[in-house]
C-alpha cells in the first residue's frame, strides 16, 4: 500500500526553466554558452559541490575563473533562481495526496545554493514532510544509499513509497532498494500513474 510520494526537484516540482535560464544569463554575462554549461552543469567542480565535498565559496570562485567573472556567492544565487517556477500541477498533487494523509518526500541532486535560494524565494520545504538532497548525504543519485536514506528518512518500507524522476537512470536506482518508480514525462501519465498505484487524486 503506497504512505509516501517522492518528488525530485528540477524538471517535476520544479520546471525545466530555471536551470536553462541561469545557463543563459551566464551566457550573456561571458559571451560563451558552452563554457558557462560545463561550468555549472557537468563540470568536475559541479559534482563535488552537488556531493558536498566542496564548498559554496569554492564552487562559486572556479565558476568565476572559468567564466572570467566576479560575482558573488548572493549574486550567482539571484541569477540561479531568477527563472525557476514551481509547476503549479505538481504542486496540487503535493498539496493534495498530503491533505489525504500521504507523505510527501523530496529526493535529490542538488547544492546548498540552490536550495537555499529556492527556499528563500518559494518556502516550498513546507510543503514536504521529509527531504534528502545529495549535498547532506554525500553521494548522488542514482547511487543506491542516497535512495536508502529517503527510505531512512520517510519512516516507510520501500515499497510504501512511489517516486518520479525525470532521468531514468535515477528511477532504475530507486528501483533498487525496492521503491517503486516512473520516468516523468508528462503531468497526464505521472497522474496515471499514481492512480494505477492506488493513489486517489
Amino acid at each position: 500500500m503506497v504512505k509516501g510520494i517522492c518528488f525530485d526537484l528540477d524538471g517535476v516540482y520544479f520546471t525545466p526553466a530555471g536551470m536553462s535560464g541561469f545557463v543563459r544569463e551566464l551566457t550573456t554575462l561571458c559571451n560563451d554558452e558552452q563554457k558557462a554549461r560545463e561550468a555549472v552543469l557537468s563540470g568536475p567542480e559541479i559534482l563535488s559541490f552537488k556531493k558536498g565535498t566542496l564548498s559554496e565559496d569554492e564552487f562559486w570562485k572556479t565558476v568565476n575563473q572559468k567564466l572570467g567573472l566576479s560575482l558573488t556567492t548572493s549574486e550567482y544565487a539571484d541569477l540561479l533562481v531568477k527563472h525557476y517556477e514551481v509547476d503549479p500541477s505538481i504542486r496540487a498533487v503535493v498539496m493534495k495526496t498530503r491533505q489525504l494523509g500521504y507523505r510527501s518526500l523530496i529526493c535529490s541532486n542538488n547544492f546548498v545554493t540552490r536550495i537555499s535560494a529556492l527556499e528563500n524565494k518559494f518556502k516550498f520545504i513546507s510543503d514536504f514532510d521529509a527531504t534528502v538532497f545529495s549535498y547532506e548525504v554525500g553521494v548522488m543519485k542514482p547511487d543506491i544509499v542516497i535512495f536508502r536514506t529517503l527510505v531512512e528518512k520517510s519512516g516507510l518500507q520501500p515499497q510504501e513509497i512511489v517516486y518520479a524522476d525525470d532521468k531514468p537512470e535515477n528511477v532504475t536506482g530507486a528501483q533498487a532498494v525496492g521503491i517503486q518508480a516512473v520516468t516523468y514525462t508528462s503531468f497526464e501519465e505521472y497522474c496515471q500513474f499514481l492512480i494505477s498505484q492506488g493513489v486517489g487524486l
